[in-house]
């Protein structure tokens, strides 16, 4: 019983990250002018689509989708997150998850700084993709056993950020070491 018990809250709580990651408004899209060049229309089409195809759930379509725009722009962020995500909530592959959403960070901070250094905090609506981003890599790191790096990393998020699920996913974290 317990087991089974442990296993929803994991589903459910990749069923989260996934529909977080997702979630798109204008807030947490890049800014035209902070883009490095010209908007590319073919890769905001193949998200779009991939999005949607998530939403039918669709995922090997959206997967082959990301992997498209990931061809067309390898720089931006927003395809490694997504497959991250997609590696995470709908395969289990939490190494290549964790691959792909490290990739997203980094390519992320390349282009809005970093929330240790507090530029983030300056771009109105960027921090939620940041958020995004750092508990996509929590919980990639818990399913990894990496229970030291989950909690480094919920506390990176913790000291910038707030969402009712922190505390809760701390404590399971504290609890695991």
């Amino acid at each position: 019983m317990r087991k089974l018990v442990l296993l929803q809250l994991v589903i459910f709580t990749s069923l989260f990250w996934i529909a977080l990651a997702f979630a798109q408004t204008d807030e947490s899209r890049p800014r035209a002018g902070k883009l490095p060049g010209p908007k590319n229309p073919e890769l905001e089409v193949l998200l779009t689509e991939a999005t949607e195809f998530f939403i039918l759930e669709q995922p090997i379509d959206a997967r082959a989708k990301l992997q498209k725009a990931l061809q067309i722009a390898p720089n931006d962020y927003r395809p490694h997150m997504l497959l991250g995500a997609y590696y995470l909530s709908n395969v289990g592959h939490f190494q290549l998850a964790y691959k792909y959403l490290l990739n997203s960070q980094k390519l992320f901070e390349q282009m809005y700084g970093s929330d240790l250094d507090k530029s983030l905090t300056q771009q109105q609506g960027i921090w939620r993709t940041n958020a995004k981003i750092l508990g996509l890599i929590s919980e990639a790191r818990l399913n990894l056993d990496d229970y030291q790096g989950a909690l480094e990393t919920l506390d990176r998020f913790g000291l910038t950020y707030w969402d009712d699920w922190y505390p809760g996913t701390k404590a399971w974290v504290l609890m695991k070491l």
